[in-house]
């Protein structure tokens, strides 16, 4: 039996029951993995996607009826962060209506100030009890 189980050929497993005296050896139908480049050929890489589609892709498989302007729309102006922050709620959540819920969690959109604007507030005052006088 040792040497039938260092050879055992894939898909083959050797069962042991209190019942029998001798090991019981067992063949699945099908190799438990892809060998080689099987794998690669029968399941070929799905291609990148912009993050907006994928966005729309995920939410689309929650709901069918969505439209995926409507879903580009409500993402606009939005952080990614956000973004996979509401759509992990919605995934998680399985609402009935899914692009209100969708929405809902998202929240409105933040407006950034663009790097390089100028402080628009004025100067800046020196507070009144500055210990080190600056």
């Amino acid at each position: 039996t040792k040497i039938k189980l260092a050879t055992l050929p894939k898909g083959e497993l050797m069962v042991r029951h209190p019942h029998f005296t001798q090991p019981v050896f067992v063949r699945f139908p099908r190799p438990p993995v892809l060998a080689g480049p099987l794998g690669v050929q029968r399941f070929p890489p799905v291609s990148d996607v912009a993050f907006e589609e994928a966005v729309v892709r995920q939410l689309a498989a929650l709901d069918r009826d969505t439209d995926p302007a409507k879903i580009k729309q409500a993402i606009a102006g939005h952080r990614e962060e956000a973004i996979r922050r509401a759509l992990l709620a919605t995934k998680r959540t399985r609402p009935d209506n899914v692009l209100s819920f969708f929405s809902a969690a998202l929240g409105p959109p933040v407006s950034r100030p663009r790097v390089g604007d100028s402080f628009a507030g004025g100067t800046l005052l020196k507070a009144v009890d500055d210990p080190y006088g600056t």
